[in-house]
């Protein structure tokens, strides 16, 4: 697509034409953006093409066109409109396979990505627990559970809150 001219050497001469349009032939299939390996839930950015049968990008193509991946679970389900032929935007999958790949139909034509792989995030280790300790009405100092000073005032408070309150061990 775009325009072109035709060269041709005969007999020790060249000939070059005048240029002259070439228009892309109709919209033969789709193809994305190489996908790389995602996060479970995490956006990632991909880019749908519209081609022609010769691999030109057929730039009126206006979409929007229909995507899905093997999980069942890309979000979302259809492109915006295209712009010169291309949709860019944000997608997600919910959950983790091996080889997977996103599907793209529209105008009653289709194309496949790339394989790719859609990992679960490392898990998130549990808080730590709060240490409680014991602060009396009128100390200056934390203690432990059982502490002969606690006989008369007990007051639980976690042990990072006795810090930050200025109670020394």
């Amino acid at each position: 697509a775009g325009q072109d001219k035709i060269r041709v050497s005969y007999q020790g001469k060249d000939y070059t034409s005048n240029a002259f349009d070439v228009a892309p032939a109709a919209l033969d299939h789709f193809e994305t953006s190489k996908i790389p390996n995602v996060t479970t839930g995490q956006p990632f950015a991909a880019d749908f093409y519209a081609k022609d049968s010769f691999g030109n990008l057929l730039t009126s193509f206006p979409g929007p066109i229909s995507i899905n991946d093997l999980t069942g679970t890309l979000s979302p389900k259809s492109t915006g409109n295209f712009s010169n032929g291309i949709w860019t935007g944000n997608l997600a999958i919910g959950a983790a396979r091996a080889g997977d790949t996103i599907a793209a139909s529209g105008a009653g034509k289709s194309g496949t990505s790339n394989a790719f792989d859609v990992i679960s995030p490392a898990p998130v280790p549990p808080p730590t627990p709060s240490i409680t300790v014991y602060i009396t009405r009128t100390g200056e100092k934390y203690h432990r559970n059982g502490c002969r000073y606690l006989s008369q005032s007990r007051i639980p408070i976690s042990l990072s809150d006795a810090k930050a309150q200025g109670y020394d061990p």
